[in-house]
């Protein structure tokens, strides 16, 4: 007489035989010696955790050898960075050497120009000329 009876029905046979598929499919792995098993596997849970242990173990032994290669590398940077520090100390000591040495007042191209005893020389050049 009401619709509302007939989808509640259907409702409920699909829910019986939902449950009744899933108690099935369930006493088939129950029953089945090939996939059943009792208990625990403490072989292959044992099995797992040395797989764990293992790659712990040698991701470690990686992250150490980068740590060290990496402290390497810092110390070596640090040392070329002395070195080229060093080095440019050393060129610029021999410039100013080179400066002071080789290219004096006098040795200008204009020195007769801005030469500051010009005066004096000259005066020295007059008395000897007389």
């Amino acid at each position: 007489m009401y619709k509302f009876d007939l989808p509640l029905d259907t409702r409920e046979a699909n829910a019986i035989a939902r449950r009744r598929n899933g108690e099935q499919q369930r006493k088939s792995r129950i029953f089945d010696a090939r996939t059943r098993q009792i208990g625990v596997d403490t072989a292959g849970l044992s099995a797992q955790i040395e797989e764990k242990r293992l790659r712990d173990q040698v991701e470690n032994e990686r992250k150490n050898a980068y740590d060290s290669e990496m402290v390497k590398n810092s110390q070596i940077c640090t040392l070329l960075d002395t070195r080229q520090k060093n080095d440019t100390m050393q060129q610029n000591v021999q410039l100013n050497k080179f400066r002071s040495e080789q290219q004096t007042a006098a040795s200008r191209r204009e020195f007769d120009l801005y030469d500051p005893e010009s005066k004096k020389k000259s005066i020295q050049i007059d008395e000897q000329q007389c």
